[in-house]
């Protein structure tokens, strides 16, 4: 956020970045509990390819709110456990 800031001669004061981002991350969960997530209609044909072929999906932790349940997916994973898969 910082950077984007900077990048159109904002110069916020100390604080006030950290208060932007909490309150514009507030704003993006609070729409996506409302309205809800839908896959691209391209990488849910993905998934269902690859789970086709034996190949094991899962989402990223990301995508919880999102209603992937179609898509079988084994799991949903944050980047320390994407090794794993």
């Amino acid at each position: 956020m910082r950077a984007f800031l900077a990048s159109r001669g904002i110069a916020p004061a100390a604080g006030e970045v950290d208060l932007l981002a909490s309150r514009k991350d507030a704003c993006f969960l609070t729409e996506i509990r409302e309205h809800g997530v839908a896959p691209f209609p391209s990488t849910a044909a993905l998934a269902r390819e690859l789970r086709g072929r034996g190949v094991r999906t899962a989402a990223g932790a990301d995508l919880v709110v999102a209603d992937l349940s179609e898509l079988r997916l084994r799991g949903r994973h944050d980047g320390s456990v994407a090794a794993d898969l």
